[in-house]
């Protein structure tokens, strides 16, 4: 259980998952094993951003970094790494296309925009058309 597939001849790979998982991590990243450990030990053990363990089955959080920082897309120069977060969390980031202004439209729409329309449509008998809502552009500093 502590070796994926592999070629080797018994068909498991040649290193167990938690070093396979090490080395991508350095590679990608530049953090050695401690340094993931220590980072998940000041979260708690939990996802930075919504505070639950990992999951989609994964035993580990995802390193999270800050993609206009490096060239490369893929890998990291170790400088830029903002967190631990967990697939649902990194894969959340990925569709805001890790864009801040786009995650602040989504925070506004949930806190601003639903419950008006949803007030707006409980009030009417008949449907009618949705009123227009303009929320004025905030940017965070």
């Amino acid at each position: 259980m502590d070796y994926g597939k592999g070629g080797s001849g018994d068909g498991l790979a040649s290193r167990c998952l938690r070093c396979a998982n090490d080395a991508s991590r350095a590679r990608k990243f530049g953090i050695t094993r401690e340094q993931y450990d220590a980072l998940l030990a000041i979260q708690g053990d939990v996802c930075w951003i919504c505070k639950q363990p990992p999951d989609f089955g994964r035993k580990s959080l995802s390193v999270d970094h800050d993609h206009n920082c490096c060239a490369d897309k893929d890998k990291t120069c170790g400088n830029c790494i903002r967190g631990l977060i967990c697939g649902a969390c990194n894969l959340a980031l990925g569709l805001f296309d890790h864009k801040p202004e786009r995650l602040e439209a989504g925070f506004r729409y949930l806190v601003e925009g639903v419950p008006h329309i949803l007030a707006h449509l409980q009030s009417r008998d008949e449907p009618t058309a949705l009123p227009v809502l303009v929320i004025p552009r905030q940017r965070f500093s």
